[in-house]
């Protein structure tokens, strides 16, 4: 049978029925594990039943032939506070390069909530280094932040705002043990990191930590014990990121195939061990038929405002100072990704995009604007 848009519009409306299930699972578990945490509870209960909103903004959009991912990540600056070794952002956005204004910001964000995306990933750099960043969060309290941070800006004033504000979640960077933490991010940053944790959790903070996957890690990271030790610091999301080679010769501690298919077993195990969130990035993409970017589930926006397939692939045909977030969506190049997504799939270094740059940069090339 011929490719036409509406069997396409089909099969997108049939891969987003089991997305949307997780998503619902995924805050079910939150919930459960949100008791103690007065105020994201009640922010949790809220947001739940808006979710039917943003749902039906989704599908609508869908059966118009805009797909409208339920995520997005805003790489809000490029600028950080520590070096740390393999850093996907040094390497990909040039400082030079100016961060989008607060008026643009906040612009994406208003095109986002009336498409239906309703939960916004704050990466950078390092977030707490863009200025007046909650000014702009507080205007949308019926929408999602987690929030990826090193943690080693977080002060007095930071938690009062994520307890005024609880629908932002601080994910806090680790490596596993303070070796390894230290040895990627600096000299006692590990240390420093359990005191903020510990802090957070004396506020009833709802708290993550993130992970960058690696050969030297994986084991630590999954260990039971480890993952029960830090739960003592209030931690109840665990996020696990698969580690993208940047840095040239680093390709040795990416996972292997069957290291990958560890990790997933180790995480359905943990989800069963404990009352926490276990989410891996790419690793969960495998039932959903293949690579979540490009507006399939999930995009990317770099500090400067240009729309991108992923963190992890650094390339644009259109900057969201020129073009509407929807215009953007609807591009060629992010198009002609979602349809090949059956393609991708992660073998080495943790990112589909990642093994097929060349392809991704010959897309930009050809449908640049």
């Amino acid at each position: 049978m011929p490719v036409t848009e509406k069997t396409m519009v089909d099969k997108d409306l049939a891969f987003r029925i089991p997305l949307e299930i997780e998503i619902k699972k995924l805050f079910r578990g939150a919930l459960r594990i949100s008791l103690f945490r007065f105020s994201f509870l009640i922010f949790l209960v809220s947001f739940m039943q808006k979710q039917r909103k943003a749902y039906t903004l989704r599908k609508f959009r869908q059966e118009e032939g805009v797909t409208v991912p339920p995520f997005m990540i805003v790489s809000v600056t490029s600028a950080c506070n520590l070096h740390c070794s393999g850093c996907f952002s040094k390497e990909n956005h040039a400082a030079e390069r100016p961060d989008m204004t607060d008026n643009e910001l906040e612009s994406i964000l208003i095109q986002a909530e009336e498409l239906g995306t309703s939960i916004t990933l704050l990466s950078g750099g390092e977030p707490l280094k863009r200025s007046g960043l909650f000014s702009i969060t507080n205007k949308f309290p019926g929408m999602l932040f987690p929030l990826f941070t090193n943690g080693l800006l977080v002060d007095k004033s930071h938690i009062e705002i994520f307890r005024q504000q609880p629908n932002i979640v601080p994910i806090v960077s680790l490596e596993g043990t303070e070796f390894d933490t230290d040895k990627r991010r600096g000299k006692d940053v590990h240390s420093k990191v359990l005191k903020v944790l510990e802090v957070m959790k004396q506020n009833r903070i709802f708290i993550g930590v993130s992970f960058m996957v690696t050969k030297e890690n994986v084991n630590i990271i999954t260990d039971s014990e480890y993952v029960r030790w830090l739960m003592r610091f209030g931690v109840n999301l665990f996020f696990y990121n698969e580690y993208v080679p940047f840095e040239p010769g680093s390709e040795s501690k990416c996972l292997s195939i069957t290291e990958r298919e560890d990790l997933e077993k180790s995480l359905i195990r943990l989800r069963k061990r404990f009352n926490a969130m276990f989410i891996s990035f790419p690793g969960d993409e495998a039932q959903f038929g293949g690579c979540l970017s490009a507006g399939r589930g999930f995009f990317h926006i770099n500090p400067a405002g240009d729309m991108e397939p992923c963190p992890f692939s650094p390339y644009s045909t259109d900057s969201l100072k020129e073009v509407s977030l929807k215009e953007a969506l609807q591009s060629r190049f992010l198009s002609t990704i979602r349809e090949n997504h059956d393609k991708l799939f992660e073998y080495q270094g943790g990112c589909a995009l990642w093994n097929n740059k060349e392809w991704v940069a010959k897309l930009v090339k050809d449908n640049k604007t």
